[in-house]
């Protein structure tokens, strides 16, 4: 069990590490900010699709 957990922390870290980060995900992240804290706005999550039981 803690082999497999290591291993989904290692994935997950890895896929954070290919974020491209961009002048377009500075500007994302810019854009979050002004709308959440500067104007007091909700950020809504997106909904994921379950899959098919």
């Amino acid at each position: 069990m803690i082999n497999s957990i290591q291993q989904l922390l290692q994935q997950e870290a890895q896929a954070v590490l290919n974020i491209p980060v961009t002048d377009a995900y500075e500007k994302a992240v810019n854009l979050i900010v002004e709308q959440i804290h500067q104007k007091k706005g909700k950020l809504v999550p997106p909904v994921w699709e379950k899959p098919d039981r």
